[in-house]
Protein backbone atom coordinates (compact mmCIF):
# COMPACT_ATOMS: atom_id res chain seq x y z
CA UNK A 1 0.00 0.00 0.00
CA UNK A 2 0.96 3.58 -0.78
CA UNK A 3 1.89 5.86 2.25
CA UNK A 4 0.09 7.98 3.48
CA UNK A 5 3.51 10.51 2.73
CA UNK A 6 3.59 9.50 -1.06
CA UNK A 7 0.17 9.88 -1.47
CA UNK A 8 0.28 12.71 -0.27
CA UNK A 9 3.44 13.59 -2.69
CA UNK A 10 1.27 12.28 -5.91
CA UNK A 11 -1.45 14.70 -4.48
CA UNK A 12 0.70 17.45 -4.60
CA UNK A 13 3.14 16.62 -7.27
CA UNK A 14 1.40 14.59 -9.77
CA UNK A 15 0.33 17.30 -12.34
CA UNK A 16 3.81 18.17 -12.04
CA UNK A 17 5.47 14.43 -12.97
CA UNK A 18 3.17 13.63 -15.73
CA UNK A 19 4.05 16.79 -17.79
CA UNK A 20 7.72 16.53 -16.52
CA UNK A 21 7.44 12.61 -17.57
CA UNK A 22 5.13 13.76 -21.09
CA UNK A 23 7.96 16.46 -21.74
CA UNK A 24 10.40 13.94 -21.36
CA UNK A 25 8.70 11.56 -24.24
CA UNK A 26 7.91 14.57 -26.27
CA UNK A 27 11.89 15.42 -26.32
CA UNK A 28 12.77 11.68 -26.92
CA UNK A 29 10.44 11.36 -30.12
CA UNK A 30 11.41 14.92 -31.25
CA UNK A 31 15.12 13.79 -30.47
CA UNK A 32 14.32 10.62 -32.71
CA UNK A 33 12.81 12.71 -35.58
CA UNK A 34 15.75 15.08 -35.65
CA UNK A 35 18.30 12.28 -36.20
CA UNK A 36 16.37 10.70 -38.95
CA UNK A 37 16.15 14.03 -40.64
CA UNK A 38 19.88 14.34 -40.29
CA UNK A 39 20.81 10.90 -41.71
CA UNK A 40 18.00 11.62 -44.39
CA UNK A 41 20.17 14.88 -45.36
CA UNK A 42 23.32 13.39 -44.64
CA UNK A 43 22.43 10.31 -46.98
CA UNK A 44 21.32 13.59 -49.45
CA UNK A 45 24.51 15.32 -49.06
CA UNK A 46 26.50 12.08 -49.99
CA UNK A 47 24.08 11.67 -53.29
CA UNK A 48 25.28 15.15 -54.20
CA UNK A 49 28.56 14.49 -53.29
CA UNK A 50 28.84 11.12 -55.84
CA UNK A 51 26.71 13.05 -58.54
CA UNK A 52 29.06 15.61 -58.33
CA UNK A 53 32.18 13.46 -58.46
CA UNK A 54 30.89 11.34 -61.75
CA UNK A 55 29.79 14.33 -63.02
CA UNK A 56 33.11 15.25 -62.44
CA UNK A 57 34.83 12.21 -63.65
CA UNK A 58 32.29 12.28 -67.24
CA UNK A 59 34.32 16.10 -67.41
CA UNK A 60 37.56 14.48 -66.89
CA UNK A 61 36.65 11.56 -69.61
CA UNK A 62 35.51 14.36 -72.05
CA UNK A 63 38.74 16.09 -71.73
CA UNK A 64 40.56 13.32 -72.41
CA UNK A 65 38.97 12.94 -75.31
CA UNK A 66 38.99 15.60 -76.82
CA UNK A 67 43.03 15.88 -76.11
CA UNK A 68 43.32 12.12 -78.21
CA UNK A 69 41.27 13.70 -80.74
CA UNK A 70 43.57 16.84 -81.03
CA UNK A 71 46.35 14.98 -80.95
CA UNK A 72 45.38 12.20 -83.26
CA UNK A 73 43.75 14.83 -86.25
CA UNK A 74 47.35 16.75 -85.97
CA UNK A 75 49.30 15.48 -88.87
CA UNK A 76 52.80 16.09 -87.35
CA UNK A 77 52.25 14.60 -84.37
CA UNK A 78 50.65 11.80 -86.20
CA UNK A 79 53.86 11.46 -88.29
CA UNK A 80 56.00 11.45 -85.34
CA UNK A 81 53.84 8.47 -83.94
CA UNK A 82 54.01 6.89 -87.19
CA UNK A 83 57.44 6.99 -87.30
CA UNK A 84 57.68 5.28 -83.83
CA UNK A 85 55.60 2.69 -85.11
CA UNK A 86 57.61 2.50 -88.55
CA UNK A 87 58.91 -0.92 -90.07
CA UNK A 88 62.97 -1.16 -90.53
CA UNK A 89 62.94 -0.15 -94.25
CA UNK A 90 61.18 3.13 -93.05
CA UNK A 91 57.91 4.77 -93.79
CA UNK A 92 56.58 7.55 -96.29
CA UNK A 93 55.62 10.75 -93.69
CA UNK A 94 52.97 13.20 -94.98
CA UNK A 95 52.60 16.87 -93.53
CA UNK A 96 50.39 19.74 -94.37
CA UNK A 97 50.62 21.78 -97.51
CA UNK A 98 51.71 18.75 -99.91
CA UNK A 99 55.33 18.12 -97.91
CA UNK A 100 56.31 14.85 -97.48
CA UNK A 101 59.50 12.73 -96.72
CA UNK A 102 60.53 9.17 -96.29
CA UNK A 103 62.34 8.40 -92.92
CA UNK A 104 64.35 5.78 -91.50
CA UNK A 105 65.43 4.85 -87.64
CA UNK A 106 68.47 6.51 -88.91
CA UNK A 107 67.19 9.51 -89.61
CA UNK A 108 65.16 10.14 -86.55
CA UNK A 109 68.29 9.59 -84.50
CA UNK A 110 70.34 11.85 -86.78
CA UNK A 111 67.60 14.92 -87.09
CA UNK A 112 66.62 14.74 -83.08
CA UNK A 113 70.33 14.55 -82.43
CA UNK A 114 71.60 17.17 -84.71
CA UNK A 115 72.72 20.23 -82.66
CA UNK A 116 71.72 18.93 -79.19
CA UNK A 117 75.39 19.00 -77.33
CA UNK A 118 76.91 21.79 -79.40
CA UNK A 119 77.72 24.07 -77.35
CA UNK A 120 79.09 21.86 -75.06
CA UNK A 121 81.44 19.86 -77.92
CA UNK A 122 82.33 22.52 -80.83
CA UNK A 123 83.33 19.85 -82.99
CA UNK A 124 79.84 18.90 -83.26
CA UNK A 125 78.62 21.77 -85.03
CA UNK A 126 81.10 20.51 -87.94
CA UNK A 127 79.90 16.77 -88.06
CA UNK A 128 76.22 18.00 -87.73
CA UNK A 129 76.41 20.24 -90.46
CA UNK A 130 78.24 18.24 -93.07
CA UNK A 131 75.62 15.68 -92.02
CA UNK A 132 72.56 17.73 -91.86
CA UNK A 133 69.18 16.80 -94.30
CA UNK A 134 66.36 18.99 -94.82
CA UNK A 135 64.23 16.28 -93.74
CA UNK A 136 65.49 16.32 -89.84
CA UNK A 137 63.52 19.70 -89.77
CA UNK A 138 60.23 18.59 -90.55
CA UNK A 139 61.78 15.31 -87.84
CA UNK A 140 61.81 17.88 -85.16
CA UNK A 141 58.83 19.54 -86.37
CA UNK A 142 56.48 15.80 -86.14
CA UNK A 143 58.49 15.07 -82.78
CA UNK A 144 58.15 19.08 -81.19
CA UNK A 145 54.46 18.53 -82.00
CA UNK A 146 54.21 15.20 -80.20
CA UNK A 147 55.99 16.67 -77.44
CA UNK A 148 53.67 19.16 -76.91
CA UNK A 149 50.45 17.37 -76.81
CA UNK A 150 52.38 15.24 -73.77
CA UNK A 151 53.11 18.52 -71.81
CA UNK A 152 49.81 19.80 -72.32
CA UNK A 153 47.94 16.50 -71.09
CA UNK A 154 50.53 16.57 -67.70
CA UNK A 155 49.15 20.14 -67.45
CA UNK A 156 45.90 18.40 -67.15
CA UNK A 157 46.56 15.74 -64.81
CA UNK A 158 48.69 17.83 -62.54
CA UNK A 159 45.29 20.15 -62.53
CA UNK A 160 43.03 17.27 -61.85
CA UNK A 161 41.35 18.34 -64.86
CA UNK A 162 42.11 15.16 -66.70
CA UNK A 163 42.29 11.51 -65.07
CA UNK A 164 45.15 9.14 -66.74
CA UNK A 165 42.85 6.09 -67.56
CA UNK A 166 41.64 8.51 -69.95
CA UNK A 167 44.66 9.18 -71.98
CA UNK A 168 46.53 5.74 -71.21
CA UNK A 169 45.42 5.02 -74.69
CA UNK A 170 47.34 4.77 -77.35
CA UNK A 171 49.81 6.76 -75.53
CA UNK A 172 50.98 3.76 -73.58
CA UNK A 173 51.85 1.72 -76.84
CA UNK A 174 53.93 4.72 -78.29
CA UNK A 175 55.76 5.56 -74.98
CA UNK A 176 56.73 2.00 -75.18
CA UNK A 177 57.69 2.87 -78.78
CA UNK A 178 59.49 5.93 -77.61
CA UNK A 179 61.38 3.71 -74.89
CA UNK A 180 62.73 1.39 -77.36
CA UNK A 181 66.53 1.03 -76.93
CA UNK A 182 66.99 2.23 -80.98
CA UNK A 183 66.90 5.83 -79.63
CA UNK A 184 65.93 6.20 -76.03
CA UNK A 185 69.36 7.50 -74.89
CA UNK A 186 68.88 10.57 -78.28
CA UNK A 187 64.84 10.96 -77.03
CA UNK A 188 65.82 11.49 -73.49
CA UNK A 189 68.87 13.75 -74.31
CA UNK A 190 66.96 15.71 -76.96
CA UNK A 191 64.02 16.48 -73.97
CA UNK A 192 66.86 17.45 -71.79
CA UNK A 193 68.56 19.23 -73.98
CA UNK A 194 65.58 21.62 -74.65
CA UNK A 195 64.19 21.54 -71.59
CA UNK A 196 60.86 19.83 -72.27
CA UNK A 197 59.90 19.22 -68.68
CA UNK A 198 56.68 18.65 -68.44
CA UNK A 199 56.32 15.81 -71.50
CA UNK A 200 59.14 14.49 -69.47
CA UNK A 201 57.31 14.26 -66.31
CA UNK A 202 54.58 12.90 -68.52
CA UNK A 203 56.56 9.93 -69.78
CA UNK A 204 58.13 9.49 -66.32
CA UNK A 205 54.12 8.16 -65.66
CA UNK A 206 55.22 4.90 -67.37
CA UNK A 207 57.31 2.20 -66.46
CA UNK A 208 58.88 1.61 -69.95
CA UNK A 209 60.18 5.36 -69.84
CA UNK A 210 60.36 5.62 -66.04
CA UNK A 211 63.72 3.07 -65.58
CA UNK A 212 65.17 5.74 -67.73
CA UNK A 213 65.07 8.32 -65.26
CA UNK A 214 65.00 6.38 -62.05
CA UNK A 215 67.99 8.01 -60.92
CA UNK A 216 67.93 11.86 -62.44
CA UNK A 217 66.63 14.54 -60.36
CA UNK A 218 65.87 16.88 -63.02
CA UNK A 219 67.62 20.26 -63.22
CA UNK A 220 67.37 23.23 -61.58
CA UNK A 221 67.02 25.29 -64.43
CA UNK A 222 63.81 23.21 -66.11
CA UNK A 223 61.73 23.73 -62.77
CA UNK A 224 59.73 25.94 -63.95
CA UNK A 225 58.40 23.34 -66.07
CA UNK A 226 58.66 20.25 -64.50
CA UNK A 227 55.84 19.19 -62.44
CA UNK A 228 56.06 16.63 -59.56
CA UNK A 229 54.91 13.35 -60.71
CA UNK A 230 51.15 12.05 -59.14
Amino acid sequence: MVSDSAAAFLIDHGTTLVSVGGSIIAGSIAFAKYLEELRKARAQQLEMLKQKANELRWEQAKVGKTLNDEMLEDVEACGAMQMLDMEPEGSSVRLPNERSFVATYDDVVRAITWRVGQDRDPTARDRTHLEYSPKWVEIRTCFDSFFYYLAIIEHYLTSGLLHFDDVAYPLTYYVRLLAHNRWRTQFRAYIDYYRLGRARKFLQRFESWRVLDENDQGRADDAELAVPRQ
